[in-house]
């Protein structure tokens, strides 16, 4: 089994954070810190009450029989601790499960996970883990991917997400718009804020670029592969955020089909808010597919279902069937 090499390239890099957004009108991804000094345990958490509100679920009458009750126990509450606990619950209802609150000043811990890639009798196996990390590890990050899918003579891509559980977006599908065709991979839509326009993220000229957004990463590969290899794509529970949006970006392509199981259902966009010495992310928007479907917090089926020990061996059958004939 061949390792392959890779190759270094220049690339100005601005990472995508899977699903964070930035929205102004809705608090944004900015920091926006209340002076401590003022700040009391009431004040606290009718302030974070108020942000909930724009959150995806934070409506109908279970919601607001929930927030009343919330801001009682509030009113009653002595200090910091007891209202957070009280948040936590309400945030959830509000967000869904990709809402979380966490200590002001936290950052991302790094993952320096690297993808690893190998070609055995004409298939490349590309396994993209999560990626958190600097700008430049970014880029080595997709250096190695582009580097992968560009070696000649591959006859199929076997691209593994199994234990892709989050990070940032761009060096993951960066490394890989060979894979992709120009054009949409994905939207955004804000179903509680009509006014809200609906974002696009597309791949054109081997950039990933937005409507909305401007350019959300330069290219460093070569352009997309006339044809496109067949491409399995293998997918289970841990596959999450960041892993859900690569999975998203090869939804319902000819050349393309998934493996394994249900991913963990990660495709709502949280905005964040700084209140205090608490950080919370809301979820006020779902991504979709190319073709339109929304997710949000729905998680990507695969093609075919299959258990975790004959999943990469499906794929490879699959690979073998079409362009592949020494694929096992």
């Amino acid at each position: 089994m061949a390792t392959v090499a890779r190759r270094t390239r220049a690339l100005a890099v601005i990472s995508i954070v899977a699903g964070m957004i930035s929205v102004p009108s809705v608090g944004g991804c900015t920091t926006q810190r209340q002076g401590n000094e003022a700040m009391t345990p009431r004040k606290f958490g009718i302030e974070a009450m108020d942000f909930f509100s724009q959150g995806l679920y934070a409506e109908g009458k279970a919601y607001e029989k929930s927030r009343d009750q919330a801001l009682e126990r509030i009113e009653r509450a002595e200090t910091f601790d007891d209202v957070k606990v009280i948040l936590l619950g309400q945030l959830q209802l509000a967000g869904g499960r990709h809402a979380s609150m966490a200590p002001a000043g936290d950052r991302p811990s790094s993952d320096s996970r690297r993808p690893t890639a190998a070609i055995d009798n004409g298939v490349l196996s590309l396994t993209l883990p999560g990626f958190v990390g600097t700008e430049d590890e970014a880029r080595e990050y997709a250096e190695i991917s582009a580097e992968a899918v560009s070696t000649p003579g591959i006859c199929g891509v076997v691209i593994d997400l199994r234990e892709n559980d989050g990070g940032f977006i761009g060096p993951m599908i960066g490394g890989i718009t060979g894979l992709l065709p120009e054009g949409p991979f994905e939207t955004l839509v804000f179903p509680r804020d009509p006014t809200q326009p609906e974002i696009v993220r597309s791949i054109v000229d081997g950039n990933i670029v937005s409507n909305e957004e401007g350019v959300l990463w330069e290219s460093i590969a070569d352009s997309a592969l006339d044809p496109p290899p067949p491409v399995a794509v293998l997918i289970s529970r841990n596959t999450a955020r960041a892993g859900e949006h690569v999975a998203l970006a090869f939804i319902g392509l000819e050349h393309v089909r998934s493996f394994g199981g249900r991913t963990r259902g990660l495709l709502s966009g949280p905005v964040e808010r700084t209140i205090y010495d608490t950080v919370f992310a809301l979820p006020v928007a779902e991504f979709g597919d190319r073709w339109g479907k929304i997710y949000g917090d729905k998680s990507i089926a695969p093609d075919e279902v299959a258990q975790d020990s004959e999943t990469e061996s499906e794929a490879l059958a699959w690979l073998q069937s079409e362009r592949c004939p020494s694929a096992q």
